[in-house]
């Protein structure tokens, strides 16, 4: 108990209650709370509109980086929103997040890039999505989100680089037979 209290690891304590600049509203808790004891170590929130979705994935990841020091975070979301990702996550968590394109992320992730410091990486589903084809192109016809795909089925399973992923507007890919929904389950 004195190890668990030493580290900061009480399950009743919420570090991410006062530590962000947004206004406090309880309902927006719960989703930190339903992550915390989920078995999984997901979860899919599904609110209203302008119920405060981004908020409350600000507010699992400030819980996360207080309890376990989680260091890299990846956002998915449609090209239409990385702005307003880049704006809220700067503006409400004080996250220096960036804009990253497929050859920006494989670059990370097959160098380890930036392993030991703290990194928000937006990325949008259509930059990432790879063609249909991608598996049966030659090596020097492939393109930056084919060359991602296949450092993802080929190493990305080994050695997870992001601590946390999050998916905005993740109906985009709920269709098992398409390329966005391979995307999603190699990230």
């Amino acid at each position: 108990l004195i190890h668990f209290k030493m580290n900061g690891r009480m399950a009743d304590l919420i570090y991410s209650m006062e530590a962000t600049n947004t206004e406090f509203h309880p309902y927006q808790f719960k989703p930190v709370l339903k992550m915390l004891n989920s078995p999984s170590g997901s979860i899919l929130i599904a609110d209203e509109v302008g119920m405060g979705k981004t908020i409350e994935a600000g507010l699992i990841w400030t819980e996360l980086k207080a309890r376990y020091d989680f260091k890299r975070l990846l956002f998915l979301c449609p090209n239409s929103l990385r702005k307003k990702w880049e704006a809220e996550l700067s503006d409400k968590f004080g996250l220096d997040a960036r804009i990253v394109g497929s050859d920006d992320l494989l670059f990370l992730l097959s160098n380890r890039s930036g392993i030991g410091r703290e990194q928000a990486l937006i990325g949008g589903i259509q930059n990432f999505r790879p063609r249909r084809d991608w598996k049966s192109k030659p090596d020097e016809e492939l393109i930056a989100a084919d060359k991602l795909m296949r450092y993802l089925e080929s190493e990305g399973g080994d050695d997870p680089y992001f601590d946390l992923l999050v998916v905005d507007e993740s109906h985009h890919l709920k269709n098992e037979e398409s390329v966005q929904h391979e995307l999603g389950s190699l990230l």
